[in-house]
């Protein structure tokens, strides 16, 4: 989708995602599909924010620097190299994830967030 290019507005509880690939993520259990859609494509843009969702099931994955801001659904993300307690994501977290922090995720209803990660 190219219409989001500066000045948007979208219903992120309703937009319908495509369906992606994500080749970082290692499956352990469930179907846990991904769908995602970035809200902006300029050039020049030095961040790319945008939706993203996944079913329930668990996965581990290496992160980016991201913030981001659960919608819906629920999961429990365990940090595996750091000591750290799980953090429990809901409707309404905000959250950081620092660039190459291994974790776990068990998604137990499908997970949908907004993100700001750098660009590519």
């Amino acid at each position: 989708m190219d219409i989001f290019r500066s000045n948007f507005a979208v219903d992120a509880s309703w937009q319908e995602l495509p369906e992606v690939p994500w080749p970082s993520m290692t499956v352990l259990s469930g179907n846990p599909i991904v769908r995602h859609l970035p809200l902006n494509r300029n050039a020049q843009d030095t961040v790319e924010r945008g939706l993203w969702e996944i079913d329930p099931g668990v996965v581990e994955d290496t992160e980016v620097d991201e913030l981001h801001v659960v919608l819906s659904g629920a999961a429990t993300v365990e940090f595996l190299d750091l000591d750290l307690p799980p953090l429990e994501l809901r409707p309404g977290v905000v959250g950081f994830f620092s660039a190459g922090t291994r974790t776990r995720w068990t998604i137990t209803e499908r997970l949908r967030k907004v993100y700001q990660i750098p660009a590519n």
